[in-house]
């Protein structure tokens, strides 16, 4: 959690900079900069233990609860 915490913060901080580096920038612009981003520096802290990080972890009593909040997160 407080990784997780950690990677925002960064992200958001390189985004603003980003931003201010070019103000015409838009706001859409700048949530997908920022996602873009986080992807990145999630794909450099799983690495190649993808399965074990991504997948493995899951308890399966919490599966349908992580199910649920996929699908309402989608329609929404």
């Amino acid at each position: 959690m407080v990784l997780s915490t950690i990677f925002m913060v960064i992200a958001n901080t390189l985004s603003k900079e980003q931003f201010e580096l070019s103000p015409m920038l838009g706001v859409l612009e700048l949530i997908f900069a920022r996602g873009v981003i986080s992807i990145v520096m999630l794909l450099c802290w799983v690495n190649k233990n993808a399965k074990t990080e991504l997948i493995d972890k899951i308890e399966a009593s919490s599966l349908p609860a992580l199910i649920f909040r996929c699908v309402s997160g989608g329609i929404v």
